[in-house]
């Protein structure tokens, strides 16, 4: 056998050893880089559970007493006739009769986050509540600022005040109060 032909069998193996080893050495890199993103991944999980944990013993922290005053600013919903009797009763205090109670469902728009552009829920719903009443405008004044330090969250979206000579006045007042969704 001639040099020629023994360099020519050892080249052919090489190179059926390559055509036949090569997809191989591929799916292992392959397979090494699934690996990676898995671990990668399963610490990020495992990181997660980590900061849950974390938050969850913060929230049990919470005295019982607190998570009530957390539910009433932001209940879980409107529960529109408790909120009408809190309000009623704040009223009661100063000789106050409301009536010609409404609501109104706001309707809460989907915001686009601007670095992203992703679409943002949210979270809270909202309704405006509307009633009128009649009294000196002392008490009026006395009966906003008691309905301000009271838990429940509640922004004065309009207010109108009809005048008399008599030093009683009559209020239409609409708020807007929150709830979670």
């Amino acid at each position: 056998m001639s040099n020629v032909f023994k360099f020519g069998l050892i080249l052919l193996a090489i190179i059926i050893g390559y055509l036949f080893a090569y997809p191989t050495v591929q799916d292992v890199f392959a397979t090494l880089e699934d690996k990676q993103d898995y671990e990668n991944s399963l610490s990020v999980a495992q990181n997660i559970e980590i900061k849950k944990q974390e938050l969850l013993d913060e929230l049990n922290k919470i005295s019982n007493e607190d998570k009530e005053k957390i539910d009433t600013i932001l209940p879980k919903s409107l529960d529109f006739v408790r909120l009408v009797s809190q309000i009623a009763d704040v009223a009661a205090r100063y000789g106050i009769s409301i009536g010609g109670i409404s609501l109104i469902e706001v309707q809460t728009s989907q915001n686009l986050n601007s670095e992203d552009e992703s679409i943002v829920q949210n979270n809270y719903k909202s309704a405006i509540i509307g009633f009128s009443f009649d009294t000196s405008h002392q008490n009026f004044n006395y009966f906003i600022l008691d309905l301000e330090k009271s838990l429940r969250l509640l922004d004065i979206k309009s207010m109108k005040l009809n005048t008399t000579n008599k030093g009683i006045n009559s209020y239409d007042v609409e708020f807007e109060t929150y709830w979670f969704d």
